[in-house]
């Protein structure tokens, strides 16, 4: 339903495609100027994969739909030890609005299991939505996350053939240190 919608939001836009894939599985097409892997898709891929090859998958995604020269963007958050991020058993709202249709949602993020050593969160999510004409939807499942340290990520974007260019802790150009929990990353791709 979010691509319907996006696809009517877009219909002013000629140079935008939409289409649906396994972002994993699928062709992203070739020879792009910029790869934009925002809003925290480093940790949010769903698979049964293993998830830090997912990870490194995407990556490989990205490079491969780029020209060469062409620049990657990534964002994710990043916090240097997860359990003062994100305690044990936290539950909180991360998302909660209502659309132009009148259809109201949140999504709630019940954090379980942290290991600082291996950086994983399991928990849940739930997404409660309520519709205009009154019907009420409630969805939750199991989550296993892995957050990449930034050291982490920028191995893989070395090893994948990326030059990371910056590395800045927030969107406006901020210095990444250790009190930042979001890492904001330019990378280019440089070799075949």
């Amino acid at each position: 339903e979010m691509l319907n919608q996006a696809v009517k939001k877009a219909e002013s836009l000629p140079n935008l495609q939409l289409q649906e894939a396994d972002m994993l599985l699928q062709p992203w097409g070739k020879g792009f100027d910029i790869a934009i892997l925002g809003g925290n898709l480093m940790v949010n891929i769903v698979t049964d994969r293993d998830y830090k090859r997912a990870q490194k998958n995407l990556l490989e995604r990205a490079w491969e739909a780029l020209k060469m020269g062409g620049k990657l963007f990534l964002d994710f958050d990043c916090p240097d030890v997860l359990s003062k991020w994100a305690p044990a058993n936290r539950e909180w709202v991360c998302f909660e609005g209502e659309d132009d249709r009148g259809t109201y949602g949140r999504y709630i993020v019940k954090d379980g299991t942290v290991d600082d050593r291996q950086r994983i969160i399991t928990g849940e999510r739930r997404w409660e939505m309520k519709t205009a004409q009154g019907e009420n939807f409630v969805h939750t499942e199991k989550s296993y996350k892995h957050f990449p340290g930034l050291e982490q990520v920028c191995a893989m974007l070395y090893r994948v053939g990326f030059a990371v260019e910056s590395i800045h802790g927030g969107y406006r150009g901020e210095p990444f240190d250790r009190d930042h929990r979001r890492a904001v990353i330019w990378a280019r791709k440089c070799r075949i």
